[in-house]
């Protein structure tokens, strides 16, 4: 299935982004969650601009608009006092739903991980978090269906239309933009660059980046 496929292909930027973030650490404090806030929620307005221009995502998530995090970092950012300057608007064409997609398999993994990390800062924490957590139990016990029937959308694009290796090189980009949040050198992992325009990549471009 091409969802083992992607995992396997995205598993060591996965692996880097999640040694980046300190919120697993045992002494994480109130700073490390308001500077996660305030980079993550930067990331994501910035990618979710792009996302909601997207052409067809709704054919194959017709529950999109409850998925959008945004709403959910600017509450928790306000509850904290966490002031967030937001990413321009990438602007341009919007992206192709192959690019949309491997954007989208990044923000909907991260909802997996939201749940760890909440556990983990409501045991170290405690109160100090209480109304800010919004964003990561995005879906609360609903987060393992959530991933499942986004897999599943995933899965019925790519059979339907192809662009298995446009979808790989799109969440791999995400990856990267991530860890340069966090200021991580781009060069440590091998990466090829996306087109975001609705145009079909040359045979020779797709030949490139397999």
């Amino acid at each position: 299935m091409f969802r083992r496929q992607l995992a396997e292909r995205t598993a060591d930027l996965h692996r880097a982004a999640e040694a980046v973030v300190p919120l697993m650490r045992s002494g994480v404090t109130i700073d490390d969650y308001r500077q996660y806030l305030r980079r993550w929620t930067r990331f994501v307005v910035r990618a979710e601009s792009g996302l909601q221009r997207a052409p067809g995502l709704r054919r194959w998530l017709p529950d999109l608009d409850e998925r959008w995090k945004t709403p959910r970092l600017l509450h928790d950012c306000e509850r904290l006092g966490v002031a967030v300057r937001a990413g321009a608007d990438p602007g341009g064409d919007p992206p192709t739903d192959a690019v949309a997609f491997g954007q989208m398999y990044v923000l909907e993994g991260s909802t997996l991980g939201g749940q760890v990390i909440l556990r983990h800062l409501r045991r170290t924490l405690g109160d100090a978090i209480d109304g800010a957590t919004r964003s990561l139990d995005a879906y609360g016990r609903h987060t393992g269906r959530r991933w499942q029937a986004f897999q599943d959308g995933l899965e019925a694009f790519v059979d339907t239309c192809g662009d298995h290796e446009i979808v790989v090189t799109a969440a791999r980009d995400t990856f990267h933009e991530f860890l340069r949040a966090y200021a991580q050198p781009r060069r440590t992992y091998p990466s090829a660059r996306v087109r975001t325009s609705t145009a079909r990549p040359t045979k020779s471009e797709t030949s490139s980046s397999t």
